[in-house]
């Protein structure tokens, strides 16, 4: 009895492994709409990864600079950038320094969103319109105007803060209109 027990319970395991692995491939093939995107607390590499399997992290800019190490980037799908983003941290903040420093081709989402990390997403993540003049970053801004982007073009601005134990990093990404090419 206790054996046929455990065999429905490994068996059980299995199928629900199954399962769950069936729908999580259903989900890398489906579209998503641009307002899901954005508004998912969830990792954006892993929503992008899912959208299209050709994607790539380009980094700008990585280093200390006035006590905060910086990481400035873009992810691209088939080579399009699709967003910009400026990682942000105190140098002494020695979990999100390594992360950010060891990242040189690789997005950090990985790191953060990992199922055995303990960093957490805070719940009060901004999202607003922006214009490429309201880009404070001088090599984004550098880089956008180098890809053809207008003062006046419309940028989804999207802000967050990590944190682990008392250490804290900043993220800003911004959603590039090309991403709209690869959407519902």
């Amino acid at each position: 009895m206790a054996k046929s027990n455990l065999f429905k319970a490994n068996l059980f395991k299995i199928l629900l492994g199954l399962c769950l692995l069936l729908l999580n491939i259903g989900c890398h093939t489906k579209k998503q709409s641009l307002w899901q995107i954005v508004h998912n607390p969830d990792s954006m590499t892993r929503s992008l990864k899912a959208i299209n399997s050709d994607f790539s992290v380009q980094v700008l800019q990585t280093g200390e600079s006035n006590s905060q190490y910086i990481r400035v980037s873009v992810l691209k799908l088939s080579g399009t950038p699709v967003l910009a983003a400026v990682s942000q941290t105190s140098s002494n903040n020695k979990i999100f320094v390594s992360i950010l420093s060891s990242a040189n081709k690789h997005s950090i989402g990985d790191a953060l969103f990992s199922p055995n990390s303990l960093i957490k997403r805070s719940d009060n993540m901004t999202i607003k319109n922006i214009h490429l003049q309201d880009i404070s970053n001088p090599a984004i801004f550098k880089y956008l105007i180098g890809l053809g982007y207008t003062q006046n073009q419309n940028i989804i601005a999207r802000q967050s803060q990590f944190y682990y134990n008392k250490e804290h990093m900043d993220l800003i990404e911004y959603i590039l209109p090309s991403i709209n090419a690869y959407l519902k």
